[in-house]
């Protein structure tokens, strides 16, 4: 009887440790376990592992073929070296090759079971390598001896955690993917493809206005108010501004202008901007200011801004099975994947910037290979793209404004200018003016650059003065430093827009060099200038200074010295010595700036002194007190100034008294009045509308699905934008609406919902985003709807014969009806996938075609149908089956 007992207690203990180690795995629970296998046994098919394999907080594989045995988890030697990149060749019998570099040599022989590191003691396998169908493979332990990495294997997860000992090639290759992940993909355009929203000028449109009143007074005098009012809109098919305006007498007037910016499609000599009314023509070098007054431009360079000079090609030769990037400043700006026929990397229409340009092309191999090669670009300011053509015409009858009011000298002058990029190095233009007097004057120039060098040289002549010219040259040292040399010559050539008092002189000479000295940590930015000039009578002035300015300990400060020197004149030479320092530093959220101004020659003396305190309030203002004193006239002077904007208007208020009681006081409100075509009235926003473009957005979920905001549909409050990727502060009130202003006009503009905004996560918007092209002045009135989003979930499950196999680190996709991902997710460890932020409508649930190549296998797609009575759809089952196995 106590044998029988013994007998049973023996029995269930066996039972009850194999069910623990069942536990511990997963598989043996379904297939038995197969670890009691001796180590000398050839793994079986019921020793397979789908493993997840992570090196460090990176996913690298989700899915690695391995075997379970005693000693540890057996990874197929090859798949291991083709995931770490290594440039090792498997065979059935050995492995051959190098790891990180081509001195650490590596050879694993399978027969005797010994490896070989860079040709050191080879290190005895044995017990850790073994031969299966699948090609040979090594336990854990193994590939921690041989390779400078710790294998560890979680059978709750089915994941294999690797932890490098030092950098690895395919480290280095994931970062550069990251970094690559975030340009568009297919390095496509830089802005995203939106749906351009267009709106063609009309024949009359509600104006904007911006409306500016201003209060002021002092001590002994009068209280004066003043007002301003700018609008701008569309009239006769172009955008409209009309201003009031004082002249020189404080008369007031009106001054009206008319803007139509053209498209000039393909064609690079039509005209892009028109203007006539009162109007500003172009400067011409030597022989002319900016003109103003009544007239006509019409010029055919852009609308707005522009920085970006031109574009090119950088190209060169990549091996095969080479990558190549293309850093700007250190930046990341584009990258190529394989060569092109020709063996070549190419990046096409790099952009060109004016200034210089610094481009560095990194180039890795296969194996971890890297090599670089700088590329420099010098655009100058006087310089245009090569075999294009800028051009732009004037006539103005200068100094009479539209409706008559003189503002100075009345002289009708014509003017053109004109640009032609002869090639990428080299620019010339050419500029021409003649008034109504008879006067008539011409500029030619020519600007180049090569390697860091740029120069321009322009030659100006006239019928009423002697000729006149211009020599100027930039140069970059290799540290950075940069030397500006300008030198001007005039022969009695007095420019056209002058007044006839105005004398021009005779030779200017200037000399400006930029630098970092290596005095502190970080270095110290100091500019040194020199500047002297001739006057036609022979007076002479020499000024020379140096400035330098830097921060330290969150102290930030600056020195301005100059020496001024005057000689050449009746009257006795001068020579002055003045200087300047200023400190800055933020204290608890207040910002204070501290200055001081001396002279050293003709006498040491402090010239005066300042020290203010500005600050963020909690009202969302902004406050600022300053103590000025002059020492020259031995006033101290007190001020204090605040301003805030509402939202709907902006406030600014400014005060001061001096130390004799004298006061002053001002006071100034500021706002624009738009009109919303949603609520059929006017409505106020923050200044600066005419000058500039806005959106007024209106977000609502369309309950009905039609795209316009109708009685039935719900206004979406607290919305907020993202604009050009800068998130904007703005939310949408309880009426859905939110204006966002202070938009360039005549430019694209990308807008779309920032969803991280939304109360309600299931709601997306209907499209992506949106471009917007706006006009000074333009409000633009746009619907955003928004629609429901659905989530499904389910398992994904792995047929092994009459049993299932949950599956972890797969990736499971929603596909539209178009046939497009709109959602995906990995599996967790006991196979569970949850997808979120899916489109309503007809979609399948499938998963992705490259886990199933991993693998073998192959998976039926589930349909779902999300609608906004169901939105969800729960428990979708998704099977694998390998080989001669069928889903269910």
């Amino acid at each position: 009887m106590g044998m029988r007992c013994f007998a049973l207690a023996m029995v269930c203990a066996m039972l009850i440790c194999g069910q623990a180690r069942a536990q511990d795995d997963p598989f043996a629970l379904l297939f038995g376990d197969a670890v009691d296998a001796g180590s000398e046994d050839r793994p079986g098919e019921d020793d397979v592992r789908f493993v997840g394999v992570r090196l460090g907080d990176l996913r690298l594989k989700n899915t690695l073929t391995s075997y379970q045995r005693a000693e540890g988890l057996c990874v197929i030697a090859a798949d291991m070296f083709a995931l770490l990149e290594a440039s090792v060749d498997v065979t059935v019998s050995e492995a051959t090759g190098w790891f990180l570099s081509p001195e650490q040599t590596l050879l694993i022989d399978l027969e005797s079971a010994t490896a070989m590191m860079g040709g050191s003691e080879s290190l005895d396998l044995s017990g850790q390598i073994f031969a299966t169908s699948d090609g040979w493979c090594m336990t854990s332990a193994a590939w921690s001896r041989i390779l400078p990495i710790d294998f560890a294997y979680d059978p709750a997860s089915l994941t294999l955690h690797l932890q490098p000992r030092q950098l690895l090639p395919i480290e280095a290759r994931l970062e550069r993917e990251a970094l690559r992940s975030l340009l568009k993909p297919e390095q496509g355009p830089v802005r995203p493809d939106y749906r351009q929203v267009k709106r063609p000028y009309r024949w009359m449109s509600w104006p904007t206005a911006d409306i500016t009143l201003d209060v002021s007074g002092q001590k002994d005098a009068e209280t004066d108010l003043q007002g301003s009012v700018e609008l701008a809109g569309d009239l006769l098919f172009a955008t409209a501004r009309m201003r009031t305006a004082e002249n020189d007498q404080g008369d007031l007037g009106l001054r009206l202008s008319f803007e139509r910016v053209l498209d000039p499609g393909d064609s690079r000599v039509q005209p892009k901007q028109i203007r006539f009314g009162d109007v500003v023509g172009p400067g011409h070098p030597l022989i002319g200011k900016p003109e103003t007054g009544r007239g006509v431009t019409i010029t055919n360079r852009p609308a707005y801004l522009v920085d970006i000079f031109d574009t090119t090609d950088i190209r060169g030769p990549l091996p095969e099975g080479w990558e190549a990037e293309l850093h700007r400043e250190g930046l990341l700006v584009a990258f190529v994947e394989s060569p092109n026929s020709q063996g070549e990397y190419v990046f096409p229409e790099v952009e060109i910037r004016p200034g210089y340009n610094r481009f560095t092309v990194k180039l890795f191999g296969p194996f971890g290979e890297e090599q670089a090669r700088a590329v420099k670009i010098f655009a100058g300011q006087e310089m245009h793209p090569e075999n294009e053509v800028q051009y732009e015409f004037a006539l103005i009858e200068e100094g009479i404004t539209l409706d008559g009011q003189s503002t100075g000298i009345h002289r009708p002058a014509a003017s053109a200018s004109l640009n032609y990029g002869l090639s990428r190095r080299l620019t010339v233009q050419l500029d021409a003016k003649a008034t109504a007097l008879g006067e008539a004057a011409a500029t030619t120039s020519l600007a180049g650059a090569y390697g860091d060098t740029h120069g321009v040289v322009r030659l100006a002549g006239s019928n009423f003065g002697g000729p006149a010219a211009e020599v100027g040259l930039v140069h970059l040292f290799q540290d950075r430093s940069s030397l500006d040399v300008r030198y001007e010559w005039n022969g009695g050539l007095a420019p056209l827009s002058a007044r006839q008092e105005i004398a021009p002189p005779r030779q200017t000479l200037r000399l400006d060099y930029d630098t970092m000295l290596p005095v502190i940590r970080h270095g110290l930015p100091t500019r040194a200038r020199m500047a002297w000039q001739e006057a036609l009578d022979g007076s002479n002035r020499l000024n020379v200074g140096l400035q330098a300015g830097s921060s330290h300990h969150g102290w930030r400060w600056s020195q301005t010295a100059f020496l001024e020197r005057i000689w050449g004149m009746e009257s006795p030479s001068s020579n002055s010595f003045r200087g300047g320092l200023s400190l800055a530093r933020t204290l608890s959220g207040v910002r204070i700036r501290g200055g001081l101004d001396y002279e050293a020659v003709p006498k040491a003396s402090l010239r005066s002194a300042e020290i203010s305190a500005q600050r963020r309030l909690r009202d969302g203002g902004f406050g600022q007190l300053s103590l000025n004193r002059d020492m020259q006239t031995g006033r101290t002077q007190m001020a204090a100034a605040y301003s805030r904007d509402f939202g709907r208007f902006a406030l600014s208020a400014t005060g001061g008294i001096d130390d004799t009681g004298r006061w002053s006081a001002g006071l100034r409100l500021a706002a624009s009045l738009f009109f919303d075509p949603r609520k059929g009235r006017y409505q106020s926003a923050l200044p600066g509308l005419t000058r500039t473009g806005a959106v007024r957005a209106n977000v609502f979920d369309d309950l009905d699905g039609d795209g316009v905001y109708s009685s039935g549909d719900r206004a979406v409050e607290g919305a907020s934008f993202i604009v050009d990727q800068s998130v904007r502060k703005e939310e949408s009130g309880a009426d859905g609406g939110v204006t966002l202003g202070s938009m360039d006009p005549h430019r694209t503009i990308n807008l779309e919902l920032s969803l991280g905004s939304l109360d309600d996560p299931f709601l997306q918007p209907v499209e992506p985003g949106l471009a917007v092209t706006l006009r000074p002045g333009q409000v633009l009135d746009i619907n955003v709807p928004l629609t429901l989003s659905g989530e499904a979930d389910g398992t994904l499950v792995l047929l092994k014969g009459e049993n299932e196999v949950p599956v972890a680190g797969v990736l499971v996709q929603a596909i539209s009806a178009a046939g497009n991902v709109v959602g995906e997710a990995l599996t967790e460890y006991d196979g569970y996938v949850y997808l979120d932020g899916l489109p309503m409508g007809q979609l399948e649930i499938r998963v992705s075609p490259e886990a199933l190549g991993s693998v073998e296998g192959r998976s039926e797609a589930i349909p779902i149908m999300l609608t906004r009575d169901e939105p969800s759809a729960f428990g979708v089952r998704l099977a694998i089956a390998n080989h001669a196995e069928s889903p269910e």
